[in-house]
């Protein structure tokens, strides 16, 4: 005798397979936010520089020992500090190079900020005409230091509001300087 077999109707197999449809659609949508949200959402890089600044894009960064060689070798001594970073900005009219040292507390910050102020105002041959800027930050005065610097660029340097143990370095190439400063201070 020959057994016959009832197939489900094609409905039913249909919505059997609905529930892992709409399983799979939403683990797709999880997975395009996901990376959305790390590639176009996220300010910022690994260590803390923002991808941009004052409508500048990162072009590249420099961290950890390299990032700590260059700027040891910019001073020429020993300046005793615990981490570095060098981004590198532009668009299409300026370009900015950020460095940011840190050192091992406030204390020596600022003791490494006027070394670099007094090293400046006794004369140094790379930069001249040190003056001081007062640039608001919120609730918070910050003293900016700025000089002129190799083939008329403009460079900046102060203590970070976000962590007085760090000193900002800033070398700026543009004709308006004080908006790309402004925003330094708001940023690093």
């Amino acid at each position: 005798m020959v057994e016959i077999k009832e197939t489900e109707p094609k409905k039913k197999r249909r919505s059997r397979s609905l529930p892992f449809q709409i399983v799979l659609v939403l683990v797709v949508l999880a997975l395009i936010w996901f990376s959305f949200g790390q590639n176009v959402l996220k300010k910022t890089v690994e260590s803390g520089m923002p991808v941009t600044f004052d409508g500048m894009e990162l072009l590249s960064t420099i961290e950890g020992e390299e990032a700590l060689s260059q700027v040891s070798q910019m001073h020429g001594v020993d300046i005793n500090l615990v981490s570095a970073y060098i981004a590198q900005y532009a668009d299409t009219t300026r370009e900015a190079t950020v460095w940011v040292g840190k050192a091992e507390n406030d204390d020596d910050a600022v003791r490494l900020l006027n070394r670099m102020v007094g090293a400046i105002a006794d004369g140094n041959p790379s930069f001249s005409n040190l003056r001081r800027l007062t640039i608001s930050r919120g609730y918070t005065d910050i003293d900016v230091f700025q000089v002129d610097g190799p083939g008329g660029s403009r460079h900046f340097f102060y203590l970070s509001a976000e962590n007085h143990a760090a000193i900002v370095w800033v070398a700026v190439n543009s004709d308006d300087t004080l908006p790309v400063i402004e925003q330094a201070v708001r940023t690093f």
